[in-house]
């Protein structure tokens, strides 16, 4: 199968939550998969908060990796969560990481459209 129709996912997380998406080959409209609470108290969270929260939605994802889910995996989170999310996936799952952005506002989910920086593009 071709990247063209290679299913990807998008991953969208925050001190809140994270959802995951499902983005249809070719563009078109998004579909949510599921949303995971992050836990997190409120205010700034504890270096140990974020691994254990990022611990947790790694193992998702690397278990639907090893299911066969999908092929791509694209990241956008707050800066702290982006890093400690890419150190937390499985190397199998990260491999299928193809885009990952740091351009979710802290505390707000909010999606920034023009991303600071991208991180890495690996297709």
């Amino acid at each position: 199968m071709g990247d063209e129709m290679a299913e990807t996912w998008l991953v969208i997380a925050d001190r809140e939550e994270t959802r995951i998406f499902i983005e249809p080959p070719g563009g078109g409209e998004l579909t949510c998969l599921g949303r995971m609470s992050s836990g997190l108290a409120e205010g700034e969270p504890t270096v140990f908060e974020v691994r254990e929260y990022t611990r947790r939605v790694a193992r998702v994802l690397d278990e639907k990796a090893q299911q066969g889910a999908f092929t791509r995996l694209k990241l956008m989170a707050e800066p702290k969560i982006l890093g400690t999310l890419r150190m937390a996936l499985a190397p199998e799952t990260s491999t299928l990481v193809c885009a990952a952005f740091n351009n979710v506002s802290p505390g707000t989910g909010k999606v920034e459209l023009v991303p600071k920086r991208p991180s890495v593009w690996r297709r």
